[in-house]
């Protein structure tokens, strides 16, 4: 997305009043002890998996480095707040790499 803050406010614009923005994306992880296990899977298996599987390595060596590009959870969260929603959370999955993000238009 070229402009988070205006494509957020812009679906903001357009639900309904008390209406729920929901998203489910990969983010960034927290550092931890998995850190270097999350890369690696990411960086080595899922494009290994890829091209045993289709023969074509592009799209899975791009998805990884494009999801480090991505904002963290916490970021969004901040930027869904400036958009104008409310009641904003977030709950990360599978090892914190994917996010589900929510926000409630205001009535």
């Amino acid at each position: 997305m070229v402009d988070l803050p205006l494509a957020l406010s812009e679906q903001n614009r357009v639900l309904k009043p008390g209406g729920w923005w929901v998203s489910l994306d990969t983010t960034r992880p927290r550092r931890s002890l998995l850190s270097p296990f999350i890369f690696f899977y990411m960086h080595r298996i899922i494009p290994l998996l890829g091209w045993l599987f289709t023969r074509q390595i592009d799209a899975y060596t791009y998805l990884p480095e494009s999801s480090e590009k991505f904002l963290r959870a916490e970021e969004l969260v901040a930027h869904l707040a400036a958009a104008g929603f409310r009641q904003v959370g977030f709950h990360r999955l599978n090892f914190g790499t994917i996010a589900i993000h929510w926000g409630q238009k205001p009535l």
